[in-house]
């Protein structure tokens, strides 16, 4: 995360992060701290995030996001990165309440919140909603619920009621990233099987695609778009596409094909000219940080 290229911190920015304690969150908080910043705020119901992934300067404070009007009766805040939302494909299925409460009723708030106090807004899409495009696919909950905001804030971008911009991420990898449970992210999951010399399951047929992003990449180009971004379509995202067997290849774990759920996609589409534009470009190859790794992460062992 040491070039940052065109990007001049701000360190008198007062900086509201929701899922700070997060993956990306608490990443984009380390790089924040680090760079000086001296007002940095997280806001987490820790339904993901961790207190093991606390840094040092920030001020955490463990609530919901439709909250946000009730902790800050004033938005003084200079810029909101919305990172805090319900964030899982396959488990918003059967996880409808809370799907609604923090990916519609959270995100309404903040849209709200920044609006009353005009600063500036980024929001964290997901590449996930290009499989809209589909129409023979089961669209997930999840997928919705961004699609849903996404078009809700560029209405109020065009309007000239709301300003900043829309990121899109696609699977984050590398750092404070979960390994077990529901919300495990499927590089950690992977890694973690082969260090405990156990199966994974992959859902057929195993040669969708994804784009596995690195967090410190992934963090550059937030930054990027912080300072020079506004409106929608920047993908941040590896231009590598690789399917989950592969990923279970490179790794060298044991795997099983097992029958997909709904709302399981076959690959993204990712546009990666607007992030171009900014003088963005990937850093970190997957296949390189499996092998730079030496399948031994303590981060992933927590």
């Amino acid at each position: 995360m040491e070039n940052l290229r065109n990007f001049t911190p701000s360190p008198s920015h007062k900086v509201l992060v929701t899922g700070g304690a997060g993956h990306v969150g608490s990443g984009l908080i380390r790089k924040l701290v680090e760079l000086g910043y001296r007002d940095v705020t997280s806001i987490d119901n820790y339904s993901n995030g961790r207190e093991c992934n606390h840094v040092d300067g920030c001020n955490y404070i463990s609530a919901d996001t439709r909250e946000v009007f009730d902790i800050f009766p004033k938005n003084d805040f200079d810029v909101i990165f919305h990172f805090g939302e319900f964030a899982r494909v396959e488990q918003s299925f059967s996880c409808l309440d809370e799907v609604f409460q923090s990916n519609y009723l959270g995100t309404l708030a903040m849209i709200k919140f920044a609006m009353a106090g005009r600063c500036k807004f980024i929001y964290s899409c997901s590449s996930a909603i290009n499989s809209m495009n589909d129409p023979d696919l089961i669209h997930s909950p999840y997928v919705i619920s961004k699609k849903s905001n996404r078009d809700l804030i560029n209405t109020y971008f065009k309007l000239g009621k709301l300003r900043g911009a829309v990121v899109y991420f696609s699977n984050v990898y590398g750092g404070n990233e979960l390994g077990t449970g529901a919300n495990a992210t499927v590089v950690a999951k992977f890694i973690r099987a082969k260090l405990n010399k156990e199966r994974v399951e992959i859902s057929s047929p195993g040669t969708q695609t994804r784009k596995f992003t690195d967090i410190g990449d992934l963090i550059r180009g937030v930054l990027l778009v912080y300072q020079f971004g506004e409106g929608d379509n920047y993908f941040i995202a590896s231009k590598r596409s690789v399917s989950i067997v592969e990923l279970a290849e490179m790794i060298g774990v044991e795997y099983r094909i097992v029958p997909s759920g709904p709302g399981n996609r076959t690959e993204s589409s990712i546009d990666h000219k607007r992030m171009e534009a900014l003088g963005w470009t990937t850093q970190t190859d997957i296949e390189d940080y499996i092998k730079n790794l030496g399948l031994v992460d303590l981060a992933m062992e927590q």
